[in-house]
């Protein structure tokens, strides 16, 4: 795992302070369900990208750390959604909340959280942040009712992959990444490359972690191919499918169109290696990341600039 500095850590400690007072409820239920969530801690890679795209610059306010809580809040928010829709059992290593407390419930706290997401906005005292943000939770609305509607589609192309994982995940880094330079209050030049940055990395860290669902031994949070046994069909899955022949073609389709298990699972995964569809991906990742290392030369040296240089290596160690 990779370690943050004790600036850093310092950082996400206030901005875990401002969460944990924004989800105190009268009602039971939210608090219960609410501090279950957070107390999960997660790695808190989006608020990290709101924080460091602020301290690229000098900063006469601490409106960056509203900024961090906002893109968590979002983020917690769309999780819970999610799991209800996929039907997760597990979320950042423990039982999730749909499972724990049924999708009723999880769904309400999800509207909570997301409700919370607007204070922390309002907090900020732009409208610029306001707008980046509720742009950013709209289009990830849309990547998701994309992906709902494009599982167990083996025709779906690497052009909607991408839209879909640029929706659901890329928006939200970039967006935390432009609302840090907006409070730091810098021109637009600087917020576009800072946006630019947030989404190409976004998009590489998607992929990424659509190539260890079907590969990594270590997978953090979640099962080991759970894309797979959802139905969604994933970057290593579209890249190996014009290589398969027409008898592996039916048996994708077959798996694909119902739930698969784990021998189905194992047999995907040695045919998806058979036509080098993994090396294919990690290519591809590769090539984003280093789109978002073009964009931080833009910039000045800083030791958040630092970071941000160590967390896309990082990115490309995970799947050396």
């Amino acid at each position: 795992m990779l370690k943050y500095p004790d600036f850093l850590n310092l950082e996400l400690q206030k901005v875990d302070e401002i969460i944990n007072l924004s989800i105190s409820s009268d009602v039971d239920k939210v608090n219960l369900i609410s501090s279950y969530l957070i107390g999960a801690g997660g790695k808190r890679v989006r608020p990290i990208f709101a924080i460091l795209s602020a301290l690229m610059f000098p900063v006469s306010s601490d409106k960056y750390l509203n900024v961090a809580a906002a893109v968590e809040f979002i983020h917690t928010a769309t999780l819970l959604h999610d799991d209800v829709v996929d039907e997760s059992k597990l979320r950042r290593g423990r039982e999730s909340a749909n499972s724990k407390w049924g999708n009723k419930l999880s769904i309400l706290v999800g509207d909570f959280l997301f409700a919370q997401s607007f204070n922390s906005m309002v907090a900020c005292g732009s409208m610029d942040v306001m707008d980046t943000l509720s742009k950013a939770s709209t289009i990830i609305s849309e990547g998701e009712v994309e992906q709902l509607e494009q599982i167990g589609n083996i025709n779906i192309s690497f052009d909607q992959y991408l839209r879909i994982i640029r929706s659901k995940t890329a928006e939200l880094f970039a967006a935390a990444c432009k609302c840090g330079a907006i409070v730091a209050k810098q021109n637009l030049i600087y917020q576009k490359y800072l946006y630019d940055f947030g989404l190409n990395f976004g998009i590489a860290f998607q992929i990424v972690d659509d190539i260890l669902d079907y590969s990594s031994e270590s997978k953090i949070g979640k099962d080991l191919g759970n894309d797979f046994l959802e139905r969604k069909i994933t970057l290593p899955v579209i890249l190996a499918l014009p290589d398969l022949t027409p008898e592996e073609k039916i048996l994708f389709k077959n798996w694909f169109s119902s739930a698969g298990d784990d021998l189905s699972f194992e047999k995907a995964v040695e045919i998806m290696k058979i036509h080098n569809s993994f090396e294919k991906a990690k290519q591809i990742a590769t090539n984003y990341i280093n789109e978002a290392k073009s964009s931080l030369d833009f910039f000045a040296s800083s030791e958040a600039k630092n970071v941000f240089q160590r967390i896309l290596e990082f990115q490309v160690s995970r799947i050396s």
